[in-house]
């Protein structure tokens, strides 16, 4: 039988949890064990100099992480997998590596390159933006609105929504908690809510592709072709698919209590999370072949008693897809149950990420969703900022439009531990990406000091 790649000999203490299908026979899971051990405390630095050094800067996102990839499960190597939907940053950036020598000194390591979107399971920004209207950069102390809906339960997270972003409801995300500093209250969340500020990692336009992405080269590369034995194998692995990710979508809906991990929340914690059924708006994010998501009851902003127009945009930043709101004094005592000391804040975020951990995310007008998080690095590059540091997880039930900015907590048993915020999901699969806890921290401290 044909070998698509040669067995590294720690695989089967490195080889996790399975993610679904590549181009060909190439199957792919969460790298663990030995192998990312390796990635997250030396192959990646190198990787991350090594792209900053020798490649050209650019405002499109390009991202790594480890992963087993393999014809079987008996038969993995770790390969450093590049994401990008600009085929030729991506590219370029496979080759640099593949040149370098990098991977020399790593025995049975592999590189390889595809399109975020398709081995990603369809991650995008779900700050529920249904237009994107085209303005001049936005300067500090512009004015956007939180929603409150008078039936929220104490501690709940607030909607943020972008009054300036072309449609009334078409701009939405949430904050998880409101951090209290020196009598102000600021709340953190994604900067891609805001009508001129898209994330980085879908900076061009939804529904086209950035130029240059008809390059003569196939979608997937990877260094494992070399191990390849049969011609008839080279010749699948290469063909263009753009079928995307091969895991199974979400089959369900999110009140469904079917599942054996069903979880309900503890409401003593000092970190509380919502567990109302509250409606919401629900957008369908129109973007490549992006599944649709139902709509909802919408909230309206024309109601004075749930939309409060009581914060400014204190800083924003398009590069790290981050946003500071402060809350006006006057009117902070209506968010009194969600706020949280600075002090308590810095502490809950000194969990460390160095195992793979149960999680639960606190979202708005819904029951938390539970999931499990993968320690391995996810490295992303947001124009001139460098890379940034983020993790993947998979959630029980998919995010919706205005989820990203949503708090995940450790799930353990007091809930005190904040592991970061939402900043992209899947709605289909369960997908997410996570900022962590220590970013959004030293963000906060940074820009309210």
């Amino acid at each position: 039988m044909p070998k698509l790649t040669k067995r590294w000999p720690y695989a089967e203490t490195s080889t996790g949890r399975y993610r679904g299908r590549l181009e060909g026979k190439l199957e792919c899971w969460d790298a663990n064990g030995p192998a990312r051990a390796i990635f997250n405390t030396e192959l990646d630095t190198k990787i991350k100099d090594y792209i900053v050094n020798n490649l050209p800067e650019s405002n499109t996102f390009i991202g790594f992480s480890l992963f087993m990839v393999g014809s079987s499960q008996l038969r993995t190597s770790p390969t450093v997998l590049l994401v990008s939907d600009d085929k030729p940053r991506r590219k370029a950036a496979f080759e640099a590596i593949k040149s370098s020598g990098i991977l020399e000194r790593y025995p049975g390591f592999h590189v390889a390159h595809c399109r975020l979107a398709a081995e990603f399971e369809d991650l995008q920004p779900m700050a529920g933006r249904k237009v994107m209207t085209q303005r001049r950069h936005r300067s500090p102390d512009t004015d956007c609105g939180i929603y409150i809906s008078v039936s929220d339960p104490p501690g709940s997270p607030l909607l943020v929504h972008d009054h300036a972003s072309g449609t009334l409801n078409g701009a939405r995300a949430t904050i998880g908690r409101l951090i209290l500093r020196d009598g102000i209250a600021y709340g953190v969340t994604v900067a891609h809510v805001l009508a001129d500020h898209g994330a980085s990692f879908k900076s061009h336009q939804f529904g086209q592709s950035p130029a240059g992405n008809s390059l003569d080269s196939p979608d997937f590369e990877t260094t494992a072709m070399d191990d390849i034995q049969d011609e008839s194998d080279l010749e699948e692995l290469c063909s263009v698919t753009s079928e995307g990710s091969k895991s199974a979508p979400y089959e369900g809906s999110d009140d469904d209590d079917s599942s054996p991990e069903h979880f309900e929340p503890n409401t003593d914690s000092p970190l509380p999370m919502s567990n109302s059924q509250l409606e919401e708006t629900m957008l369908s994010a129109q973007s490549d072949g992006v599944t649709k998501v139902d709509t909802e009851k919408p909230t309206q902003c024309d109601e004075p008693s749930n939309c409060r127009g009581v914060a400014v945009v204190k800083h924003a930043s398009s590069d790290a897809d981050m946003m500071l709101l402060a809350v006006g004094s006057g009117l902070g005592k209506s968010f009194q149950s969600s706020m949280i000391g600075l002090r308590q804040f810095a502490e809950s975020t000194d969990m460390p990420i160095d195992g793979d951990m149960d999680i639960v995310v606190g979202l708005l007008g819904k029951a938390p969703v539970i999931g499990r998080l993968s320690a391995t690095a996810f490295h992303g590059q947001y124009g001139s900022l460098g890379f940034r540091k983020l993790y993947l997880a998979r959630l029980s039930t998919p995010l919706r439009p205005g989820d990203s900015g949503s708090w995940v907590y450790a799930r353990i048993a007091d809930y005190e531990r904040m592991v970061g915020i939402i900043v992209a999901g899947s709605p289909s699969t369960g997908a997410a990406l996570i900022l962590p806890g220590q970013t959004v921290r030293d963000y906060v401290l940074k820009h309210t000091g």
